[in-house]
């Protein structure tokens, strides 16, 4: 049992014995009122974790990686854009999203305490090439921790937590409602908060595509000078979530407190039957961000990056649940790619992840698209090593460009 003190109130924590770590030489950062401890390292060399701790791989990679906490007045220039037409749509429609009713006015914002994990700490981490890792839905920065601590030698890389989702709680006025705008507008304040004025690789899992594809083709400060899309959800409507009426009918019925607690049940019962993590509440925010997409506009989107010449990278795997393999392989093609380089999921662990990052010369190739036989949904976990080792090589030809 920790105590600890955050102003007059004490707060205990309970540490289980399989993650003891020698406290002597951490940093206290933060205690929230969940029972979050934020912890860093004072110095890594000293930082001892018991062999328990070391079998537990994520939290070992937690407590080297701690999140941090941004204020954020965002979506400003999202909620200005709806017309008075379509506010008086949403007045007459019961379903509509409760939030957006009043944004159109000017002024309005969705007040967010946004966590995120940034690992620059010294002044020479500032300088280093920057990376922008965006989860899918439901998920958070957790999932990418084994692909920050490959990267982290060489980049800056930043994760934003999307809210609500476990880390980054929904605004208390209910006005952010995880439309496509919303999440887009949401990243890129919090990237103008961090004074990050150029991405030099950008990197989205699943729904994570659909901001990145936003953010690639429109931004232009910051600038986006790669994008790299892991298991990319489709440009049309993909298995999982067809058909999409049906979505929409369970986005309406959350709509009605006196349903929630049926849904509640009824979504505990997915995420675990899925294994996808996080909350029940989760499901609905995933279902909005679906329904907030204009799918018919993606393809545009997705040759316009082409177009630009954009370095990417399409990496995913021909056992999706979700997703088709034929969609993926549709979106990859608008994006420009011609071939595919095919691994066996069972083999591609042999390629070691290159631990000496050398200066990149002119030209340095990288692979456009990835194709793992045997690949899940989070193609990353399935072949970590091939997959960090794909984004160094994409890192490493725009930093040879910039050179240039």
């Amino acid at each position: 049992m920790l105590k600890l003190f955050r102003g007059s109130k004490l707060l205990s924590l309970n540490i289980k014995s399989s993650y003891y770590c020698n406290l002597d030489h951490l940093e206290i950062i933060m205690v929230s009122h969940k029972n979050m401890m934020m912890v860093r390292s004072l110095d890594s060399s000293k930082l001892q974790l018991t062999k328990n701790m070391c079998t537990e791989s994520g939290k070992a990679l937690e407590l080297k990686y701690p999140l941090q906490y941004k204020y954020l007045e965002t979506c400003k220039s999202t909620y200005s854009a709806i017309n008075i037409d379509v506010m008086k749509h949403l007045e007459k429609n019961e379903n509509a999203f409760k939030g957006h009713r009043n944004a159109p006015f000017v002024g309005v914002s969705a007040k967010l305490m946004v966590s995120y994990l940034d690992t620059a700490e010294k002044k020479e981490d500032f300088k280093k090439p920057v990376v922008l890792l965006m989860h899918g839905s439901p998920d958070c920065h957790k999932s990418f921790l084994p692909i920050v601590d490959a990267l982290a030698p060489h980049a800056r890389v930043i994760i934003p937590n999307i809210p609500g989702y476990g880390f980054t709680d929904i605004d208390k006025e209910e006005r952010f409602q995880h439309s496509l705008s919303e999440i887009t507008e949401m990243i890129s304040d919090l990237l103008h908060a961090l004074n990050v004025r150029r991405v030099d690789l950008a990197v989205g899992h699943s729904a994570g595509c659909f901001p990145l594809l936003l953010l690639c083709s429109v931004s232009q400060q910051p600038k986006f000078h790669a994008a790299a899309f892991m298991n990319p959800v489709g440009h049309r409507p993909w298995k999982a979530v067809r058909p999409l009426y049906k979505l929409a009918l369970v986005n309406a019925m959350w709509s009605k407190p006196w349903l929630r607690w049926l849904l509640r049940l009824i979504f505990a019962r997915i995420v675990t039957a899925l294994g996808i993590g996080g909350n029940p509440e989760s499901l609905i925010y995933t279902i909005r961000t679906i329904l907030g997409v204009p799918l018919s506009s993606i393809p545009s989107l997705l040759v316009r990056i082409d177009v630009m010449n954009l370095p990417i990278l399409v990496a995913y795997g021909d056992n999706d649940r979700f997703i088709e393999a034929e969609i993926t392989a549709e979106f990859g093609k608008l994006l420009g790619v011609e071939e595919w380089q095919i691994v066996e999921r069972e083999n591609c662990e042999q390629d070691k992840l290159d631990q000496n990052y050398k200066e990149p010369s002119a030209g340095t190739r990288y692979a456009k698209g990835l194709l793992v036989k045997g690949g899940t949904h989070y193609i990353y976990r399935d072949c970590p090593a091939l997959i960090n080792d794909s984004l160094l090589d994409l890192l490493r030809f725009v930093s040879s460009k910039s050179k240039l």
